[in-house]
């Protein structure tokens, strides 16, 4: 459960469905050596297990039961599900991320 502060009924919380939550980065807790918070994936390029370019990771979604990193390739995104194991490795230096999951532009959770 979350709370926030102004918002004390069920109601006043009903009017922020939809609404765009954001927390400021100072906020955050510190992160551990090999730790990364998604948001800093976003401008990274994304590649699979093979070093081939997928595409830009140029944000991030839900669905409400799962997470999305959403990858474009040209005129195409691909959503790759954020899952144990789905972040092969990321390589903060040459802005990289090997993605160890199955996507293809023009395969997978498509949008146009």
């Amino acid at each position: 459960m979350v709370r926030f502060d102004g918002v004390e009924s069920r109601e006043a919380a009903e009017l922020l469905v939809g609404m765009t939550l954001s927390v400021d980065r100072e906020s955050l807790p510190a992160l551990e050596r090999d730790e990364i918070y998604l948001v800093d994936l976003v401008g990274l390029d994304a590649v699979d297990s093979g070093g081939q370019r997928l595409g830009t990771i140029v944000g991030l979604e839900t669905d409400g039961k799962e997470d999305f990193l959403v990858v474009r390739g040209g005129d195409r995104e691909e959503l790759a599900p954020i899952r144990d194991g789905t972040i092969a490795s990321v390589d903060r230096t040459a802005r990289r991320v090997t993605l160890a999951v199955e996507i293809e532009l023009g395969r997978g959770t498509r949008r146009e």
